[in-house]
């Protein structure tokens, strides 16, 4: 499953990354983005293109666009955005996103929040 980390700066702009297929997207803090290993073990960096004096988005909001832009290439059946030449085909089939969170009250002390499966149609 290939990994996609939300960069800021420097990454393909969402709407000409293929997100068409399954994968796992990778969000980091407003402050700090992600860490350097996870950047490393990503396939690819995308970022949300940006006009204006706006230097970012915060996690939440920038983690809604990507994935909304990953639910409009699915149900277009193309990678491309506006104005871009046609792209793959979805890759078909519902994905199941699985989701884990890990919670830290003090430090050292993990907290883990349930594990939910949530089935795309």
């Amino acid at each position: 499953v290939p990994l996609w980390a939300t960069v800021a700066d420097g990454g393909t702009a969402i709407h000409d990354a293929d997100l068409a297929g399954a994968g796992l997207l990778l969000v980091g803090s407003e402050a700090h983005g992600l860490p350097d290993g996870l950047l490393r073990a990503a396939h690819a960096h995308v970022s949300v293109p940006m006009e204006g004096a706006a230097e970012s988005l915060n996690a939440a909001v920038a983690g809604a666009v990507v994935a909304f832009e990953c639910a409009r290439q699915r149900r277009s059946g193309s990678s491309t955005g506006p104005g871009g030449a046609a792209g793959e085909p979805s890759r078909g089939a519902p994905v199941g996103v699985r989701h884990d969170v890990s919670l830290s009250a003090t430090p050292g002390a993990a907290v883990e929040a349930p594990t939910r499966q949530v089935q795309e149609r």
